[in-house]
């Protein structure tokens, strides 16, 4: 099945402007450079809460915060899947907008991942 086929049996978000990814830091460098890529999916999965367990990995260490008004924006689509899942095509680094980090690992390296993504260590957004 084409991707514009199963986007064709998915609704279109309509949910809140952010969403999130769960990933992990070493993988941050890579996504600063070409944002989320779906890799051996057809989709890029999304949660449409930080407590969600749909759509993101077990174990990450970290969340990015994905703007859904600038993916939109970019061209990229967001969709909720019949169980629940929230996909895309692509997320632009330019659409990730602030990270959470879960860990104590993490909190020490913040700085560094800010940087990498480009995001003010003040500025972005936590919710």
């Amino acid at each position: 099945m084409t991707q514009d086929a199963l986007e064709a049996s998915w609704e279109v978000f309509d949910g809140p402007d952010h969403v999130w990814h769960g990933t992990h830091p070493g993988a941050v460098e890579g996504i600063a450079a070409e944002g989320l890529l779906p890799i051996d999916r057809t989709h890029v999965h999304l949660a449409e809460h930080k407590e969600s367990r749909l759509g993101k990995r077990a174990g990450v260490g970290l969340l990015l915060i994905v703007s859904v008004p600038r993916l939109r924006e970019l061209d990229q689509e967001v969709y909720r899947s019949p169980n629940g899942v929230l996909l895309t095509r692509h997320v632009p680094p330019e659409a990730i907008t602030g990270l959470f980090l879960i860990s104590k690992r993490e909190r020490k390296a913040e700085g560094q991942l800010r940087q990498l993504l480009g995001l003010d260590v003040e500025g972005s957004i936590q919710p």
